[in-house]
């Protein structure tokens, strides 16, 4: 599993996990060490994750508790702009022939992604919720 969070002005170092990731697992490799420091410098910020067993584990959400979230509707992917750099993500990756490498080459696109894409996908965040809403929740073009 790959683990990375955007901001407008930032991101985060890009986690990669080589084991099934379970809710416990999920604080104890991501959470606790990565996200716990990276948000305490951001004031205000509100996180945001999708409905994965590992983040809606009891665990998980007991460890978030004191952190404001944005709660993912069931079936809205669409509202996140970090699934469009996912995607812009595998389309980047060239065929890669070990693990080492597709490491490398992630870690590579993580690092030189465009701050100003990352600002573009954010500043759409109020349309895709209105599509989202007119959409009654279901599929949109983003």
């Amino acid at each position: 599993m790959v683990w990375g969070a955007i901001t407008y002005a930032s991101r985060s170092t890009l986690i990669v996990v080589r084991v099934t990731v379970t809710g416990q697992r999920y604080v104890d490799h991501i959470l606790r060490p990565h996200v716990k420091t990276f948000l305490y410098g951001l004031p205000g910020a509100i996180f945001q994750q999708d409905n994965a067993r590992p983040h809606t584990a009891r665990v998980a959400q007991n460890f978030l508790r004191h952190v404001q979230t944005f709660l993912w509707p069931a079936r809205a992917p669409d509202l996140s702009p970090t699934e469009q750099v996912w995607d812009q993500l595998k389309h980047q990756m060239p065929l890669h022939y070990s693990v080492h490498d597709l490491e490398v080459a992630v870690q590579d696109f993580w690092v030189y992604l465009p701050q100003n894409y990352i600002r573009r996908l954010i500043n759409t965040m109020l349309n895709r919720v209105a599509v989202c809403i007119a959409a009654g929740g279901g599929p949109t073009s983003y």
